[in-house]
């Protein structure tokens, strides 16, 4: 059984991911693998840069160095692409009934099993976000604020066939690729900067 909290399947489920040797060995291992590449990039690798400079500071191949050294790709890919990829893989799946508008309450284990909000479960599998309920049950914790926020943004540009990654005093910006010619960006600014234009001025901003 799969509990969506969502009314329906997510057009736009935040911007992108990336899905180390990992995580692609665990898509293999249910059968998820080919259907997620399908709407995946495979970066050949990861440039790391210093705000400023002309060429990168360190350089690293990914592509089949990657999947030589780990036994698996590694993808990068939107969000929205890989949860429709799944969806659609589970809605065919005779064994999986999949319920939407499904908010979890409450969460208990036994030796004979788990319960969730009265539902029988052989195990659980908390995916559930970053303010999850599955988590506050079972650990009785929450997100703590550290003072930062990353400002995300997706554009339809080719970064071309790196992740790219650049550094400046307190900040970051990475980017790589969704597929399809189009990219997406993350940054972080300074600590407890809760706007990007704290980085007016810098290496990283306008």
């Amino acid at each position: 059984m799969v509990l969506e909290r969502r009314f329906e399947v997510a057009a736009n489920a935040g911007a992108g991911i990336q899905l180390s040797p990992n995580a692609a060995k665990a898509l293999a291992a249910i059968g998820a693998r080919e259907a997620v590449e399908a709407v995946a990039a495979r970066p050949q690798g990861l440039e790391i840069w210093s705000a400023g400079k002309r060429r990168p500071t360190l350089s690293l191949p990914y592509g089949e160095d990657i999947t030589e050294r780990y036994g698996a790709p590694y993808f990068t890919a939107s969000r929205a692409g890989l949860h429709q990829a799944l969806f659609r893989l589970a809605a065919e799946h005779p064994r999986i009934a999949i319920a939407f508008a499904q908010s979890v309450g409450s969460v208990t284990g036994s030796a004979d099993g788990w319960s969730v909000d009265g539902r029988s479960a052989a195990f659980v599998v908390a995916a559930d976000g970053v303010n999850s309920a599955v988590r506050r049950n079972l650990l009785g914790d929450a997100p703590t604020e550290d003072g930062r926020i990353a400002w995300r943004g997706a554009a339809n540009e080719d970064s071309g066939s790196h992740t790219r990654l650049t550094l400046a005093g307190g900040a970051h910006l990475v980017r790589y690729a969704l597929g399809e010619s189009r990219d997406n960006a993350v940054l972080v600014p300074p600590s407890r900067t809760h706007h990007p234009t704290a980085l007016r001025g810098s290496a990283l901003g306008p």
